[in-house]
């Protein structure tokens, strides 16, 4: 989410169309003076929060409790609330439950109706009830299970199956979800990121790996550095997202300014053998690449996936070779609908990567679900209903409606891809998120401006907590750790939960008493 062409996008995205993967719902009414008002539905009333208010003034407000509106929002951290947050403050009693709860007990076999709701799909109403999307797919006759649309009466067939339980690599926490952040370790003080991460009861961190940084020539590894954040990693468990070929294994003419892929994928492989081998029982998991849907993280070369899924071919069985317990994640996808040269869908690019072989090529599937001035519990189908009564300065949810905007539609948008191309059972490895603060613009991420260190707290904790209960989210980093000390006055650091000398935001305890 670092490196993006926004600027390029706003101008080439006016008349794209996005993705229907989730049911549309008109935004809010813009002429809105107020954030305070409560929402009535069919069955059930929100409340929007407003400036000052606290969970427990809303409670009194609809003459309900603290425990109660926290129980209904699965919200775990009862001071960390938002403006605009939309509250589940009175359920009704028709057939929809609240999302999250779940649904009434009904006999094995016996069917069931559901109402469809905001911002709800097809995979998120089958895991409410503990059946299959397919099951519901064919159930209703829907010839693209993509197009439900608000009030739709969905049959819920009997029945139901468990949610498969996450693969190994690594020990996760009692929720079933890893729990990280990515910083940059290398030639850095470890004491000082390891303290940190435990400061925030986070298990995993995560490191970018230039493999040009360390086999400047064919065959010969420097591994040092890499060797002293092993050997300090203070009992962490590691992810190691590797990236940047040598100049030596690039293509011939490429553009060597920017980091890209091998010509030939064994190279890659060879050294992804060597980095498996050396470090097996310490490192417990590899991404393969980092947002190769995007031509400035793939050369400035023609964007491909079937490129990439040769990189993938290649790495995967190698990695295993050099030890078998590794996680390999696939390399995640920047989130943009910016067409080629400069990018490719990620929805697409990786329905494409499917149809190249993902499924058997991979432990885990990497995602960047990016957050901008949206809070993670909204669709990008309310992300401008949102801006418009914040009054927030960056219009890029209302001026080009797509789904990466969001945090929420990003992250069920993959999911559904994964279920659709039979790969449910694996689970969706989020190697980074987060939300950007900043006093002052830079080109390109001018939405930083709109945020604040209360919000980038709140909407941080509120994304581990909707990972946390999705029950298909196998991990979580954060980003970043320490850009606002290893790269201050960079783009980078409007995203550091640590400032100068490693003083902690408020983002540090909201983690903190979010995890596990």
């Amino acid at each position: 989410m670092r490196r993006r062409c926004w600027t390029l996008w706003m101008i080439i995205m006016t008349s794209l169309l996005f993705w229907p993967n989730l049911a549309y719902t008109a935004p809010l009414p813009g002429g809105s003076t107020s954030l305070a008002a409560a929402i009535q539905t069919q069955q059930d009333v929100y409340h929007l929060v407003a400036a000052g208010e606290t969970l427990f003034s809303i409670a009194r407000r609809y003459r309900t409790t603290v425990s109660e509106l926290a129980r209904l929002n699965n919200i775990t951290n009862t001071n960390l609330i938002y403006v605009g947050q939309r509250l589940l403050v009175q359920p009704g009693g028709g057939t929809t439950p609240p999302v999250g709860s779940p649904p009434p007990a009904t006999p094995p076999g016996t069917a069931r109706v559901h109402v469809v709701q905001r911002g709800e799909t097809i995979y998120g109403i089958a895991r409410l009830y503990g059946v299959t999307p397919q099951a519901i797919t064919q159930a209703n006759g829907l010839a693209n299970p993509s197009l439900i649309y608000v009030g739709q009466r969905l049959t819920i067939p009997g029945g139901g199956t468990t949610t498969p339980p996450p693969p190994s690599g690594g020990t996760p926490s009692s929720s079933g979800m890893r729990w990280g952040i990515q910083a940059h370790m290398l030639n850095e003080e470890m004491s000082r990121i390891v303290s940190a991460a435990s400061e925030m009861r986070l298990d995993w961190l995560k490191q970018q790996i230039r493999w040009a940084d360390f086999e400047k020539t064919p065959g010969n590894i420097q591994w040092g550095p890499i060797d002293t954040l092993v050997a300090n990693a203070g009992g962490k468990q590691l992810l190691f997202s590797v990236v940047a070929a040598p100049d030596w294994a690039r293509t011939a003419g490429t553009d060597t300014r920017v980091p890209g892929p091998p010509q030939d994928p064994a190279t890659l492989a060879a050294f992804l053998e060597a980095m498996a081998s050396r470090y097996c029982g310490k490192v417990q998991a590899i991404e393969v690449w980092n947002e190769q849907n995007l031509a400035r993280e793939w050369g400035n070369e023609t964007l491909s996936a079937a490129r990439y899924m040769q990189l993938l071919k290649a790495a995967y069985p190698a990695i295993k070779r050099g030890c078998a317990s590794m996680m390999v994640v696939s390399g995640a996808l920047t989130p943009t609908g910016a067409p080629p040269p400069a990018a490719i869908d990620d929805f697409t690019y990786l329905t494409q990567m499917y149809q190249n072989g993902l499924r058997q090529l991979s432990d885990a599937v990497g995602v960047h679900p990016s957050g901008f001035n949206v809070p993670p519990n909204l669709y990008f189908t309310q992300a401008c209903a949102f801006i418009q009564q914040s009054r927030a300065s960056f219009r890029g949810p209302c001026d080009t409606p797509h789904h990466s905007w969001a945090f929420r539609s990003t992250l069920e948008g993959t999911r559904n891809i994964m279920v659709q191309a039979g790969d449910g059972g694996k689970m969706l490895w989020v190697t980074e998120f987060g939300w950007a603060v900043g006093d002052r613009r830079i080109e390109g991420y001018e939405f930083a401006a709109d945020n604040t260190r209360e919000e980038q707290a709140a909407w941080t904790a509120q994304a581990f907590a909707i990972a946390r209960t999705s029950g298909y989210v196998g991990a979580m980093f954060l980003w970043n750790m320490n850009f606002a000390v290893v790269q201050p006055g960079s783009e980078q650091a409007l995203w550091s939960v640590y400032g100068t000398d490693y003083a902690p935001t408020i983002t540090v305890p909201a983690v903190r008493d979010t995890a596990h």
